[in-house]
């Protein structure tokens, strides 16, 4: 009896952690949403918590709160797929289906994180990342520096156009002055450069071919770049493969080389 006693947490524990693939994945949500991530990473194949990661996330006051149903599973063998409905709470509009996939470990089920990052399979994708939480940091610092890029190039943009309001509506500015011209309506000096480069790098351009153009005379200002990431012409595709890219009608975008093909620099 007192042998059957100790064994009990052992027992009650494999249980907790699910003997079966559904239950797994409806365990593995459960402890992402009471932000338990020491018990989740325990559930994907792999996993490790770095203690960045468990810090941000227990001070993270807009943590969401996931709400899964309909879990199916698919079991061959040693290898099996849960499908599911993922949401968030309160927004059912959020509600989509996902897939993951999992790996017999002993009597249990642990999820197998993607080779890759996803953004289409929510729970897959945190599963990545806790299986590779370095990568996830660093992947997170890239994403901060693409949207700080973004973010000035958006601002430098609007300076350049605020420039041509003040001056009958011309670009009367060149690629050379452009900087010392437009000065004026920017806040900070530090949004002509991109988190990557030195300080004092001038990061972004102004298109050589719109000099002392009228912003009315632009036929297609939504496709016609204003201000963009890199020199004479040329974007540099630095944030995964992208370049920021600011537009004529003021909005501004990252930009893939397939998709920067697309852009008009005349007029």
């Amino acid at each position: 009896m007192r042998r059957l006693f100790l064994l009990l947490p052992v027992v009650l524990n494999c249980v907790a952690f699910g003997q079966t693939p559904e239950r797994t994945v409806q365990k593995f949500v459960d402890e992402l949403n009471s932000k338990q991530l020491d018990s989740a990473v325990h559930l994907v194949m792999g996993g490790s918590m770095a203690p960045a990661i468990t810090a941000a996330i227990v001070k993270d006051p807009h943590w969401p709160t996931y709400e899964i149903s309909s879990l199916a599973e698919k079991v061959n063998g040693d290898r099996a797929t849960v499908t599911y409905r993922l949401g968030l709470k309160n927004q059912p509009a959020a509600v989509h289906s996902e897939t993951v996939s999992l790996i017999k470990s002993g009597s249990g089920w642990l999820i197998a994180p993607p080779s890759a990052p996803s953004d289409h399979d929510t729970l897959a994708a945190i599963a990545y990342a806790l299986a590779h939480p370095h990568e996830a940091i660093q992947r997170g610092h890239q994403a901060a520096e693409d949207a700080l890029c973004l973010s000035n190039v958006k601002q430098l943009d609007l300076a350049v156009i605020m420039f041509s309001n003040d001056f009958d509506d011309k670009l009367a500015m060149t690629s050379v002055n452009w900087k010392s011209k437009i000065s004026p309506y920017v806040r900070n000096a530090s949004l002509f450069t991109c988190a990557r480069d030195p300080k004092g790098t001038v990061s972004y351009s102004f298109n050589a071919k719109l000099a002392g153009k009228a912003m009315a005379g632009i036929s297609r200002p939504a496709e016609t770049v204003l201000v963009y990431e890199g020199k004479n012409g040329h974007l540099d595709f630095r944030h995964g493969g992208r370049a920021a890219v600011g537009f004529a009608d003021g909005h501004a975008k990252l930009l893939s080389k397939e998709q920067a093909k697309k852009l008009s620099w005349k007029p």
